[in-house]
């Protein structure tokens, strides 16, 4: 900050007019860029609020019960209309901020902070972080698919050793000496 403004760092002894000009000068400047960061805040707290409801929407998707209930054409409907805002929504307003926030930075060359860190690291780690969650959580789906595939398709034991008794049964009963007559 004293870099920015060195004459707050460096205060005169007797404060004149042409030092309360270089604080009004500053002031204007300080306002000036508040005003240009409006829209990209806005942009923050709507990004903010689109991934709360990722999150909800994670939360919704893993509750295998969703599906029984007597609205759930109603849930459905919301289900999806959460789903298109969070999967496709969110990341085109991530890169139109990426770029904002970017820009920003250019022309005032300073760090954008939010919550006492820069803000596109956060947001690039957040995006990291989701994509790896996801990526494990399609992994565990997998997994528990192919598990599931595995036993419903193999026959329960009874029917092996049935099987088995059964197959014995035919070859001590001399069903190869059918053939030889």
């Amino acid at each position: 900050q004293k870099k920015l403004f060195p004459a707050f760092a460096e205060r005169p002894e007797v404060e004149d007019e042409s030092y309360l000009e270089t604080l009004k000068g500053y002031t204007a400047k300080l306002e000036a860029r508040f005003e240009g960061l409006q829209p990209i805040l806005s942009r923050i707290e709507r990004r903010r609020e689109l991934v709360a409801e990722r999150e909800e929407y994670q939360a919704l998707i893993s509750d295998p019960n969703r599906l029984k209930s007597r609205s759930s054409g109603l849930t459905q409907l919301k289900e999806n209309e959460m789903r298109i805002r969070v999967e496709k929504k969110l990341p085109k307003l991530e890169s139109i901020l990426a770029t904002a926030v970017a820009k920003w930075e250019k022309e005032n060359e300073t760090t954008l902070m939010i919550d006492e860190s820069p803000f596109l690291e956060t947001m690039r780690m957040e995006q990291k972080a989701h994509e790896e969650d996801e990526k494990q959580r399609r992994q565990t789906r997998t997994e528990q698919l192919k598990l599931r595939k595995k036993e419903e398709n193999a026959p329960p034991a009874a029917w092996k050793r049935t099987r088995r008794r059964l197959g014995a049964t035919k070859k001590k009963a001399g069903v190869g000496s059918e053939n030889k007559r």
